[in-house]
């Protein structure tokens, strides 16, 4: 996956109002998206044992915000405009970022501090393909955090739209599904899962799964 191609796609050819954290549909939902992430995540990590987390796509900020309430917070994503965002939120919040990372090539990642928790929301299901999951995730291994809260897109069978991705602005919203099995299987191995929510309203599908470090 060419990451300069995904990221001047999502800069420059995604509408305004696909952006949902840009547009005034968020302003919206803003309030029922915090109680989403506060049911779904916060309340099922212990934060006791976690200084710095990884907000990886952190777009607009509001996981972010929601982080720095418990510790440092380092905001990652592929676009410029998404990390600016992010900064203002943070800041209007009175809130600091200790890093920001512009993600322009997987390849080339890397960190050079500990990470306690990888956080990822309404991300994931905006990835190209399954191949570009598979990287993400052996990055993630390799920070190996003490904690890991991701959401997906539930599918009944592993799905991607790789071919049409970069041919309609719309395409990277329903871009990758993902099998429950298929993401248990990515961390069962170290991890232990703490919680695990399918909210099946029949089009978003959405499933939340945090994950601790057995020990």
């Amino acid at each position: 996956m060419n990451e300069k191609k995904l990221s001047e796609f999502w800069n420059h050819r995604v509408e305004k109002q696909y952006k949902h954290y840009l547009g005034t549909e968020f302003d919206k939902k803003h309030e029922k998206y915090v109680d989403d992430l506060t049911n779904n995540f916060f309340n099922h990590i212990d934060f006791s044992d976690i200084d710095i987390a990884l907000d990886w796509g952190c777009g607009g900020g509001v996981g972010s915000s929601l982080l720095a309430n418990h510790g440092e917070v380092v905001c990652l994503d592929i676009s410029e405009q998404s990390l600016t965002s992010c900064r203002n939120l943070l800041e209007k919040n009175g809130q600091k970022i200790k890093s920001e990372i512009l993600l322009n090539n997987l390849t080339d990642f890397s960190i050079d501090f500990e990470i306690d928790l990888i956080f990822c929301a309404s991300v994931v299901q905006h990835f190209p393909s399954l191949e570009y999951w598979n990287s993400v995730v052996e990055h993630w291994r390799k920070i190996n955090p003490e904690w890991i809260a991701i959401q997906t897109r539930h599918g009944e069978e592993n799905k991607d739209n790789e071919e049409e991705y970069f041919q309609d602005t719309k395409n990277y919203i329903l871009a990758l599904y993902l099998t429950s099995e298929e993401v248990l299987g990515k961390f069962s191995d170290h991890y232990e899962l703490k919680y695990h929510k399918l909210n099946d309203d029949k089009y978003s599908m959405y499933e939340y799964f945090v994950f601790k470090k057995k020990h």
